[in-house]
């Protein structure tokens, strides 16, 4: 996992900050699975991650609203001249998009993540990026009033989808 600070701030090393964040599987969608996504056309990839707060403060996550537990963030894409970010399906930037590419106007709202505690949820992807090696972002503080950090999972590799 690799931590950056401020929009396009060099990284930190993940071991200087109190949280883990895991991918726990990247795995093709069954068809039910599928379904159940409605509009979202060419996702057929589950991605399962662990946000863990292993430090001795609570810290305080971004999501969209109250009563959803998912981190919101970026999908970035490790090139060989290094990490982008998905500013949409076909265009990359080579630094942080920031936290106001996720608000989307909205405000959102930041949920607290005590120590000791973890959240698990699931993302989808898509095969037409089969072999890519991607990362999902989360912004963070420690504390209400902390300074906000852009943090990422570890990167995992989106599989692909064998003709039958």
């Amino acid at each position: 996992m690799l931590v950056f600070s401020v929009k396009g701030q060099e990284p930190k090393n993940y071991k200087d900050t109190q949280v883990k964040f895991e991918v726990l599987s990247a795995r093709l969608m069954t068809t039910k699975e599928q379904i159940k996504q409605g509009d979202n056309i060419g996702i057929d990839v589950l991605v399962r991650f662990r946000l863990s707060n292993t430090g001795q403060k609570p810290i305080y996550y971004y999501t969209n609203w109250k009563d959803d537990i998912t981190p919101y963030g970026h999908t970035i894409k490790e090139t060989e001249k290094g990490i982008v970010w998905f500013k949409s399906l076909e265009s990359v930037s080579d630094k942080s998009l920031g936290i106001s590419k996720v608000t989307l106007g909205d405000g959102g709202t930041w949920l607290r993540l005590s120590s000791g505690t973890a959240i698990e949820w699931e993302s989808g992807d898509s095969t037409t990026g089969a072999g890519e090696k991607r990362a999902q972002t989360f912004f963070m503080k420690v504390g209400e009033k902390g300074i906000i950090t852009e943090v990422f999972s570890d990167f995992y590799t989106v599989p692909t989808r064998n003709p039958k």
